[in-house]
């Protein structure tokens, strides 16, 4: 019987390895074209993946890819959460291809914290990229820049 618990308990520490290394929800990854700056970024194309988007994952899974697209249907106002967050985020806020707004450190909350929201509001965004925070400024990522992806 201490064998099969054991051996239980070392196949859960196994999964949960290998399912907490392999980065987000987000199955596939893209190139897009920031106006000339090029992101490696998980697509978030599925209604679960879109909720869950960069939530859970850690600093070091980004080092996978540079951020999240979020490819949607239509274009409508979007509001993300930052329930289970474990970093800060920019946000770019994209409609018919070109960066329309952006949102730059919004804080990861801390433990006990209401996580913050951010809208995409007045802008009725077709797309939007979540990247680490910093990362818009780092690369001078503007209003108005082209957006190109498949």
């Amino acid at each position: 019987m201490l064998k099969w618990i054991t051996f239980t308990a070392v196949i859960a520490l196994i999964l949960t390895v290998i399912i907490g290394t392999r980065g987000p929800a987000a199955k596939s990854t893209t190139a897009v074209d920031i106006n000339g700056i090029q992101a490696n970024l998980w697509v978030a194309d599925s209604r679960s993946e879109q909720q869950k988007g960069l939530s859970g994952v850690s600093t070091a899974q980004m080092e996978k890819a540079d951020g999240m697209m979020f490819i949607f249907n239509d274009q409508e106002t979007r509001t993300f959460t930052m329930d289970g967050m474990k970093f800060d985020l920019d946000v770019i806020w994209i409609q018919d291809g070109k960066v329309k707004k952006i949102s730059e450190n919004v804080s990861a909350p801390l433990p006990g914290e209401e996580p913050e929201t951010m809208s995409s509001s007045p802008i009725r965004a077709d797309a939007a990229i979540e990247f680490p925070a910093g990362y818009v400024d780092a690369h001078g990522i503007l209003i108005g820049y082209k957006v190109q992806y498949d």
